[in-house]
């Protein structure tokens, strides 16, 4: 019999000599070969069904998805590693790849070619995205980064709740925030499968890989951390014949702008606005970087809880100065301001304000801030210490709140 080269016969006789060259000077064998061609193939198949994988079997909420521990057999590895028969065509077509597709144009629409679904995963180094269904909650696919920015392996959110990896202070706010934009969307009416854009941001703590560590002679869980994020939402219309609508969460790690402790900086300004109450009812997002703070977690606080008690008199001078003015800008000398981590930098403000021209009463103060000096410990993020309060006499306590009180006064006379 004559064998052809289009014959499957020689295509299994080439295969095979190829395998023996390929392994001729070392390395693997060709049945370690195997299991990781058909790991690959089924990692890949995997990536575009976007399936989970997690099992009820799960020990720990932290671990791979459908991984129990201990290794399972070889016979095991090959039986859950085939490469299913999927056609390429109808997964072209299913409204997670379309939705993908979008979400690439969205986040880096030159870098992220239409050919290759998940290409932008390598180019988007710095932020990682996820798509949440609004009828369930649930993470349905993540792109990006998600394992080096957080730790957790890449198909682990799938199928899990999105709030739970936020931090708990955070959760009210950004529930609340979600569901203000879809009673908007709601409202309105949208082709499907139409990314709604928006430069809505909103910032909060998401949790990092917990996982397990080795002590003593057991497993412990390592202790919880959160890390900043700042958040970009947008919402995606329900595909055809779907009625789910779709947010995608574009998240981008936020850092301290400081490098080193008390450097010396002449930042961008950001800007505050507070009322007669001393109550702050605005806050720059710049605040973020240079502070430490969420803009939530300043709103409707007194900008007292933030000056130092010992310039409290000088601050007394500067509201008797924005009264007196009445709204011309005026620039006052450096003083001290608390960062989220306990320590205080040095800023510079320059304080107008607008007076109702009918009730002759303050109405706000905008001051525009510039840092000087940075703190002494430059992660601004971290968790405040409880020995980081200024040992203060109770003598000036006592004066400090007798000043604070007249200056409230003073604003709302």
């Amino acid at each position: 019999m004559i064998v052809t080269p289009q014959d499957p016969e020689m295509k299994c006789i080439k295969k095979k000599e190829h395998k023996k060259k390929k392994h001729k000077g070392g390395g693997c064998n060709a049945s370690e070969q195997e299991t990781i061609i058909s790991s690959e193939y089924s990692c890949s198949s995997h990536k575009v069904l976007g399936t989970s994988r997690e099992g009820p079997n799960c020990p720990d909420s932290d671990h791979h998805p459908g991984h129990r521990t201990g290794v399972a057999p070889s016979s095991d590895i090959h039986k859950t590693d085939q490469r299913p028969n999927v056609d390429p065509a109808s997964v072209e077509k299913t409204p997670q790849n379309q939705v993908t597709r979008q979400v690439q144009e969205l986040l880096t629409p030159s870098q992220c070619p239409p050919s290759n679904t998940y290409s932008c995963v390598e180019t988007c180094v710095n932020k990682f995205s996820a798509g949440v269904s609004m009828q369930q909650g649930t993470v349905i696919y993540t792109t990006g980064p998600l394992t080096d920015i957080l730790g957790f392996p890449e198909d682990m959110w799938v199928g899990r709740s999105f709030i739970d990896f936020v931090h708990p202070k955070d959760r009210t706010v950004l529930t609340s925030f979600i569901t203000a934009r879809v009673a908007n969307i709601i409202s309105s009416s949208f082709d499907s499968a139409e990314i709604v854009a928006n430069k809505d941001l909103i910032f909060c703590f998401l949790r990092q890989y917990r996982g397990l560590r080795s002590s003593g002679f057991g497993v412990t869980e390592k202790k919880v951390t959160y890390l900043p994020f700042q958040l970009t939402l947008n919402f995606i219309g329900p595909a055809p014949g779907k009625e789910d609508l779709i947010l995608l969460v574009t998240a981008t790690p936020v850092t301290s702008i400081y490098k080193c402790p008390d450097e010396l900086h002449t930042s961008s300004k950001f800007v505050t606005h507070q009322l007669a109450d001393m109550s702050l009812s605005h806050v720059d997002p710049e605040v973020v970087t240079h502070m430490g703070y969420f803009p939530q977690d300043m709103l409707n606080c007194s900008i007292f809880d933030f000056y130092h008690p010992e310039d409290l008199p000088f601050f007394k001078e500067v509201y008797q100065k924005i009264m007196k003015k009445k709204g011309p800008p005026f620039r006052s000398k450096p003083y001290r301001f608390r960062v989220h981590n306990g320590c205080f930098v040095i800023i510079e403000t320059e304080w107008s304000s607008f007076v109702n021209p009918w009730s002759k009463k303050l109405e706000l103060i905008v001051g525009q801030h510039s840092i000087l000096k940075g703190p002494t410990n430059p992660d601004v993020f971290a968790a405040r210490p409880d020995n980081t309060s200024p040992q203060i006499s109770e003598e000036l306590l006592k004066q400090s709140k007798v000043i604070q009180d007249e200056i409230i006064c003073l604003l709302t006379e």
